[in-house]
């Protein structure tokens, strides 16, 4: 099962999140949960770095991600919530339709 946790500040404005584990809904390499979890989360970092130029932490290993937000990241912040937000989104709607494959948990910081 794929382990996706969202770490959220007092306020609610997520921190950060990390995934890790597998679906285990088909082959490796053709695991269709697997491929979209990666899609969404890959593209959410990628769009911190390069359109918001946001110096996240990002480390990727094969089946695991950890990305954080610095503390400080300027005028950019409600944009990087808002790709944050539309990440947690979409991951939840996979999750709902592959309860089995998938789970979400926040956690606060």
């Amino acid at each position: 099962m794929i382990s996706v946790k969202f770490y959220k500040a007092e306020n609610g404005s997520i921190k950060g999140f990390s995934i890790e584990g597998h679906a285990n809904y088909g082959d490796e390499g053709g695991d269709i949960v697997c491929a979209a979890v990666s899609m969404v989360a890959q593209t959410t970092a990628l769009s911190l770095q390069e359109l918001l130029n946001i110096p996240i932490q990002l480390e990727m290993d094969k089946g695991n991600m950890i990305c954080f937000l610095p503390d400080e990241y300027g005028r950019t912040q409600d944009d990087a919530q808002l790709l944050l937000r539309a990440m947690e989104l979409g991951l939840k709607n996979i999750e709902q339709g592959y309860k089995g494959n998938i789970r979400i948990i926040e956690e606060g910081v």
